[in-house]
């Protein structure tokens, strides 16, 4: 599909009215332009924190080192992918524990935690994870039983982030060089469909010493699982391309308006790599050594669909950033407590606003699963509402 590609390449539109602007492209795709979103002031709301995972419960089962993907279960309960403990730990909407899924290691039932792509809660109350280096799709009962793991060959998808489409078919990305295609999927391997094609997002050259880009322009896209709905875009653009289907519906636009990086953003942004490569005082002549600053901050840190919501989150402040934006696949480095809100047809909505950095991994109906992560850096799973603003047809202005 060239489409999508073409219609990023397009100039923004020049009202400076804060009315949408609406059209149709030659094929009928309907463009929806806004303006900066710093325009719409005023129309800022909260989430309300249903939730939240304690560190403080017993056998260390509510500390986090790094949570890579966390979703409800079909009897309302939250299930928590962690990397280092390499274990799945699952939670009632309290909060209270109640069991443990997997463990590290290379056997059956055993989990990478580092190369392991997602938490999949399909049909029987059954949870799929696939896995990079076991080279494998593990299988679990509702009960945390080990069912079956799946042989998967890791040499086609192996970028996160996997998502249930819809029953047991799943979502991912099978990557070359140049090309992203946007696959559904049986967990064996025997039906395949293609849902679309796209160039991977240009990255920034290496300077002529042979430094690379210190931030790397990732495709962001998520789906949703009834009705069938997929949104894509990338951090370095203000487009979000809508499909229902094969078929897309919709682009919506911004003006944007990121800032170029001054010399003092860039002294910080080095500053907290240098930290984080091991240097404690942080000098950025250590980083300087190996990455190319940009001129300008991405556009967006993720993207996530809600119910007839598309969400958009902005980036956190430079100085609160980490390790992560060296090689993040799913943000997770960049993101703040901001997310801009449109509707599914493409109306601005608002702000919405967590309190602290997040990452969302799934929006299932009015309710937000996502880790919030304070000052310190310490990770609490969390459920969250939506505001009835977003939810309910509520006032927006």
């Amino acid at each position: 599909m060239a489409l999508v590609p073409a219609l990023w390449a397009c100039s923004q539109a020049g009202d400076s009215s804060l009315a949408l602007g609406e059209g149709r492209d030659s094929a009928g795709v309907e463009i929806v332009e806004h303006q900066a979103l710093e325009s719409y002031a005023g129309r800022s709301f909260e989430v309300h924190y249903l939730m939240e995972v304690l560190d403080t419960l017993p056998d260390a089962t509510g500390q986090f080192a790094t949570v890579l993907d966390a979703d409800l279960l079909p009897d309302g309960s939250l299930a928590v992918l962690d990397e280092i403990s390499a274990d799945v730990r699952v939670f009632s909407s309290s909060g209270r524990f109640l069991r443990r899924i997997g463990r590290e290691g290379q056997g059956p039932g055993e989990l990478s935690g580092q190369m392991t792509l997602g938490l999949l809660p399909l049909s029987g109350g059954r949870l799929a994870l696939p896995d990079v280096i076991n080279q494998a799709i593990v299988l679990f009962d509702q009960d945390g039983s080990h069912l079956e793991n799946l042989r998967w060959n890791v040499m086609e998808e192996t970028v996160p982030k996997w998502q249930v489409w819809s029953g047991d078919t799943v979502l991912v990305i099978v990557s070359t060089e140049t090309t992203n295609a946007f696959v559904r999927r049986t967990l064996d391997g025997a039906w395949r469909d293609t849902l679309t094609v796209q160039p991977t997002p240009p990255q920034d050259p290496r300077t002529p010493d042979g430094r690379g880009p210190l931030f790397a322009n990732h495709a962001l896209w998520a789906a949703t699982r009834q009705p069938d709905r997929f949104a894509l875009g990338q951090m370095a653009e203000t487009v979000i391309a809508l499909f229902e289907g094969k078929t897309l519906r919709r682009v919506i636009r911004w003006t944007p308006s990121q800032p170029q990086l001054d010399e003092s953003a860039v002294d910080t942004i080095l500053h907290v790599v240098a930290r984080a490569m091991g240097d404690p005082e942080g000098r950025p002549d250590t980083s300087l050594r190996y990455f190319n600053p940009p001129e300008q901050a991405p556009a967006a840190a993720d993207l996530q669909l809600g119910p007839d919501l598309v969400m958009v989150q902005r980036l956190r402040p430079f100085g609160d950033m980490d390790t992560r934006i060296l090689s993040t696949l799913r943000a997770a480095g960049y993101g703040g407590p901001l997310w801009d809100v449109f509707s599914w047809s493409g109306e601005y909505l608002g702000v919405l606003d967590f309190g602290e950095n997040v990452e969302v991994f799934r929006v299932c109906g009015d309710t937000v699963v996502g880790v919030r992560e304070d000052s310190l850096g310490v990770q609490r799973p969390f459920l969250a509402r939506l505001p009835p603003e977003f939810t309910q047809g509520g006032p927006r202005n």
